[in-house]
């Protein structure tokens, strides 16, 4: 390459550099839940939905309809979104005075108990991937030991 070709191709990426640094990005409030007087966003998908929890109920954002309060399961108090795949499943953790559980919700079939490893109560649901296999992780049937799992159609187990 000569020496002026170069010169060329070095003075046009340098007037290509701060072009590509140039994006804008904005800020948007997503809100809270009524009643609620706070949110937090956990997870958000590739056509911009958002999970989270407001004032300890688990939330979906969507940008054409708003805050949704996805409730909890039966007998609990409270619900915080953890992860949401591109179908707009969402998975979490409900817990009340009877223990955590965790959760699989869905437009269509609402919010589901997951399951857990044999324990008594204790178990969240951390990531969903496109194909809806979920991991999390739950208390062993002692109560105290604690192992990662993963749910899918082909089978459950712990990792």
């Amino acid at each position: 390459m000569s020496g002026i070709r170069f010169g060329v191709w070095a003075a046009m990426a340098l007037v290509l550099v701060p072009l590509a640094g140039a994006q804008s990005y904005t800020v948007t409030d997503l809100g809270v839940l009524p009643g609620a007087i706070s949110s937090n966003a956990a997870a958000i998908n590739d056509y911009g939905e958002v999970v989270g929890n407001s004032n300890d109920h688990a939330f979906l954002w969507t940008p054409s309809g708003g805050m949704q309060d996805l409730g909890t399961l039966a007998g609990d108090t409270e619900s915080y979104g953890y992860a949401i795949n591109d179908s707009g499943t969402v998975v979490g953790l409900s817990q009340g005075d009877i223990g955590k559980h965790a959760f699989l919700w869905t437009q269509t079939g609402g919010m589901q108990d997951l399951g857990n490893l044999g324990g008594e109560n204790w178990a969240a649901a951390e990531g969903i991937n496109s194909s809806g296999a979920v991991v999390g992780f739950s208390h062993l049937a002692d109560n105290v030991t604690s192992r990662a799992f993963l749910r899918s159609e082909e089978h459950t187990s712990e990792l």
